[in-house]
């Protein structure tokens, strides 16, 4: 098998990681009898022919979630999985962690790609509806495309067309391998996949690339999870920039930096430059409204420095 490159059979592989405590274990049976299949039946051939006849034979895509908590190995499981499917995967032109970065991308991609969207849980909830919609109106149309998508999130999300849902339950270290439990669309189970560490697939030194990237992307979310409030943020802008009010002989206001005349959308700029993790979204636009609120509250004396 190409997806599980060790050979090895479920019951000769010694399990680092625990699937689930026996109390969880129990539950989950308790609530869907087809858990049972997760530890029964190997499914890994049939995942990988599957993803072979989408691409290979139907010049169609693969539309697949990875769900699971932190630590499961969903991320990893998901880079095997990216290069499996894109032959041309690579880092920097597959790994995204935004929707409007893939739909942003796609303009200039007319070649067959895997997308890998990491972090789906952290960036779900940001952006405007017109990103949710056209997201959606994008995974239902890019069959022909050969626009594959790989999720990986610590929930099942309204993605569209999602083909197969993997759950990684336990990692063996030694053998390099992700026992994961695959659904189909209607979240029934149907056995166990065996993946390998990404490193078969992308090797040591895109391992590490993407390991960066991430880093970095979670160091961002870490600092803005401290306590970045809107009000602080706009408060930290308008000390910044120097930002003055000119006010017409009719009564009409407008803003003001370095002499030149700021519209509504010039103020979502000034905010996204300084805090480009916001992509833009409704709390840029929140920002930027308090922004302009505090600018000519603090100019007619009602705030006070």
């Amino acid at each position: 098998m190409f997806l599980n490159k060790s050979n090895m059979e479920l019951k000769d592989i010694e399990w680092d990681t625990p699937s689930l405590d026996m109390d969880s274990f129990k539950m989950k049976i308790y609530r869907d009898k087809s858990f049972w299949y997760a530890f029964k039946k190997d499914k890994t051939e049939h995942l990988e022919e599957f993803i072979g006849n989408r691409i290979h034979n139907m010049n169609a895509n693969v539309v697949l979630e990875l769900i699971g908590r932190t630590g499961s190995g969903k991320s990893y499981t998901g880079l095997s999985l990216s290069k499996f499917v894109d032959p041309n995967f690579k880092i920097e032109r597959n790994v995204k962690y935004h929707l409007d970065d893939v739909l942003n991308s796609t303009r200039d991609i007319t070649n067959p790609i895997c997308w890998m969207l990491d972090e789906v849980e952290r960036v779900w909830g940001l952006g405007t509806w017109r990103s949710h919609s056209e997201w959606s109106n994008y995974i239902e149309s890019i069959r022909k495309m050969q626009h594959s998508v790989i999720t990986c999130t610590p929930e099942r999300k309204p993605l569209g067309t999602t083909m197969y849902a993997l759950e990684p339950l336990r990692i063996s270290y030694d053998h390099d391998l992700c026992h994961c439990a695959i659904a189909d669309d209607k979240q029934q189970y149907l056995g166990y996949v065996l993946i390998s560490h990404p490193k078969e697939f992308i090797g040591k030194k895109m391992l590490k690339q993407y390991e960066d990237i991430k880093d970095n992307y979670l160091s961002k979310i870490q600092n803005r999870e401290k306590g970045d409030s809107i009000g602080s943020m706009a408060d930290a802008i308008i000390k910044k920039y120097n930002f003055d009010i000119e006010v017409s002989e009719r009564g009409s206001r407008k803003i003001m930096l370095n002499g030149q005349t700021l519209i509504a959308s010039d103020v979502i700029e000034v905010v996204n430059a300084e805090y480009p993790y916001l992509n833009r979204n409704n709390e840029c636009i929140a920002v930027a409204e308090a922004v302009k609120a505090r600018i000519f509250l603090d100019k007619f004396g009602v705030i006070t420095k």
